[in-house]
Order: structure tokens, then sequence, then C-alpha cells
């Protein structure tokens, strides 16, 4: 089955720097920060900074890029990707077409394209978020474990005038794009891969002991009991570095945990969200339970 990634709000690193073979002319002014590409679709729509118009000649903006969690060590074959998105122009004056640039990150250099810059033949809506829906054949790439898909968004095009002109991109949001006609006020651009791609899994690469600085600021009721006690997080909690989030076994045998110290929390088993725990001790071995923040 084909692994969806929506376009989200996530922080995944800082300091990044594009890796396309366009040259941006201009860039969002917080281009830097790497956000996430999630199998959950978001809530509400955010706004990336706007880029604006200064000249009539042709130009490449770069608008934001958006990365996976590491990955399993598998085999992408050859096949069509499809990128789903709502880019709004704020005049018809701005003539910008949304482009797509898809490769593989290892130890921060693109080790790997997996399509080149990929450019939608309609323009830019000027009216309202409408979808652009591009597909676009992808080459066979093989992933070793902890590797990320990132997905670099822009645009080119021209304009008529050096009027402030601008672009918009939003991203997170909860509504589907499901065709090219209709207006989507909450609009959540996802790229479709041409199929299954798995999360790294724990025992994929080799780990050691889990410092205490690991647990998010909510650790007192549990913390003198972290060597028996699995403590998990939802994908979402920015204060767990992604290197010390291995995905949860499938194939363990849920069980819930009680501990008095823990009553505060909630304790509950796996469900659809992606969660991750932090291993009981040195050897990484997990349990199967969860608890939830």
């Amino acid at each position: 089955m084909a692994t969806t990634f929506y376009l989200r709000d996530i922080t995944d690193s800082t300091g990044y720097t594009e890796k396309s073979t366009d040259t941006a002319n201009k860039t969002a002014s917080d281009s830097g920060t790497l956000k996430r590409l999630s199998g959950t679709i978001g809530a509400t729509a955010v706004l990336a900074p706007e880029i604006t118009n200064t000249v009539t000649t042709e130009e490449f903006w770069f608008h934001r890029a958006f990365a996976t969690v590491p990955l399993r060590a598998q085999s992408i074959s050859a096949g069509t990707w499809d990128i789903r998105t709502t880019p709004l122009e704020s005049n018809a004056g701005l003539n910008h077409f949304a482009r797509y640039y898809c490769y593989v990150l290892r130890a921060g250099a693109n080790n790997a394209t997996i399509f080149a810059p990929a450019e939608e033949a309609t323009e830019d809506s000027t009216t309202a978020y409408i979808g652009r829906i591009h597909t676009v054949s992808g080459n066979a790439v093989t992933l070793v474990s902890g590797d990320q898909i990132v997905l670099e968004v822009w645009s080119r095009g021209t304009a008529t005038m050096t009027t402030g002109w601008t672009e918009d991109f939003d991203y997170n949001g909860s509504t589907e794009i499901a065709d090219e006609t209709s207006t989507i006020s909450n609009p959540g651009p996802k790229l479709i891969a041409p199929q299954d791609i798995g999360e790294e899994l724990p025992g994929d690469r080799p780990r050691g002991y889990v410092p205490e600085r690991a647990f998010p600021p909510r650790r007192s009721a549990v913390h003198a009991y972290w060597q028996s006690v699995i403590f998990a997080v939802p994908e979402e909690a920015p204060e767990l570095p992604v290197e010390l989030r291995p995905r949860l076994l499938p194939d363990r045998a849920p069980r819930l945990l009680a501990r008095a110290a823990a009553s505060a929390y909630t304790i509950t088993l796996p469900d659809k969200r992606p969660w991750y725990c932090i291993p009981q001790d040195e050897k990484g071995i997990c349990a199967g339970a969860s608890m939830g923040i």
C-alpha cells in the first residue's frame, strides 16, 4: 500500500540549506527550518513566510523543505509520486508555477535523487487556495537505516511589474486536496509515495544508554521507575530528540503497566498514532505498552 506523507508544522531540525539543482533567487525567511513529512494529517493550516516579488524577470523561489522521520533500510522502486498543494499568488500579474524536488537525506547530505525539479503545468491560483495535483516519475533508491526522504517546495515564474506581489504556501491543514477546482480554506498538502515506506524500528541501529536528559519535563512521577517503566510520547513531542524516537515494536504483546507513582498519567495501549518509546535499559528492550502524556 502506498504511504502518504502530510506536510506538517513539526520541526525536524534547523540550519537546513536547499539541495535542489535549482538556484534560489529568493528564499523564505525561515526556510532553514526543516519541517516534517508525517503520516498524520494536520489540524490548522500554517502560512509559510511569504516571498515578495521585486523584478519582472524569471526567478526561482525556495519556500520550505519537509523530511520524514528516520526510515528503515529498504528499497524504493521506480514509480509515480503524487504531490498535492495549494499555492496562491496575491495578484494575477505574478505568474508562478509550483516546483518540487525530492531526495534521500543521509548524514546531512543529498545521497540520492528521487526526482529532479518537477514543475506543475498549471499556474498558481490567484483567487483562493485551490489544489494543484502533480505526478512525477521517481527513481529507484536504496535506503540504509536512518535515512530520511526530503521534499523541497519551490516555485518558478515571472511578473508583469516589480510591485511587491507575494506567493502564499499553506500547509498543516486538515482538509484533503482531492481536485484542482475546489476552494480549500484549511489545506492539508501531501506527498504520496508509490509504495509502502517503513519507519525505523528498535534494533535497526545499535543504541546505547539512554541519558536522563531524554525525558520530557513532566517526568517526576515516573522518574524513580524509569528502568522498569516504558515511557512513550507522541511524534509531536518537541522535547524528545529524533534519534531517541525508535518506533514501538508492533509484534510485542501489549500490556498495561501499573505504578501508583504514575497515577497522574494515563496508561493506554498503542493506537493508530505513531507512538515512540525510550528503551527501558541499555539493551533497548521495549515491552510493548505505552504511557501517554
